[in-house]
């Protein structure tokens, strides 16, 4: 049971949403939007920038928006990613300034509008459950696996400024 875990776990990894938007030149900064659809018919575009370095190095995610109201997180996110220059970048960055859109647009501190979920309480989601387990769910095997965990300060040191 253990071993077809794992076969299952590498099989999704290897068809993830992201990889196209990760095979971009160096230097580069792509946006676009990934759709996830749950089994309910709820749909929900959440908003990714890939920014690629000029350098190879390791690939940081930031995320803000897992609650809708986190408007300064989501803020900063935002301005961030204009103020980066791909050209200074030693590692590749994915911003998601805002997941939880649905909770952000009717103004729902804690919960999805769409299923009445808190998303920081789903994790680590359900492919075939609601959106907001749908969204707790690429966030866990499209997203997190992309990153390495952050141990040591050093490995924070890929913005030349």
């Amino acid at each position: 049971m253990i071993l077809l875990f794992f076969v299952l776990q590498d099989i999704r990894a290897q068809v993830s949403r992201i990889d196209p938007l990760m095979d971009i030149p160096k230097a580069t900064v792509k946006d676009t939007t990934i759709r996830l659809n749950s089994t309910d018919h709820d749909t929900v575009a959440i908003p990714i920038t890939y920014i690629r370095g000029a350098q190879q190095g390791p690939t940081f995610t930031i995320i803000a928006g897992i609650r809708g109201m986190e408007y300064p997180t989501i803020l900063s996110l935002l301005e961030l990613r204009k103020e980066i220059n791909p050209q200074r970048l030693k590692c590749s960055l994915i911003i998601i300034p805002i997941v939880n859109i649905p909770s952000f647009f009717q103004r729902r501190a804690f919960v999805n509008p769409l299923d009445s979920l808190n998303l920081n309480r789903v994790f680590p989601g359900d492919p075939k459950g609601s959106i907001t387990e749908v969204m707790a769910d690429f966030l866990t095997h499209e997203i997190f696996p992309a990153t390495p965990p952050v141990n040591e300060g050093e490995t924070l040191l890929c913005i030349g400024y």
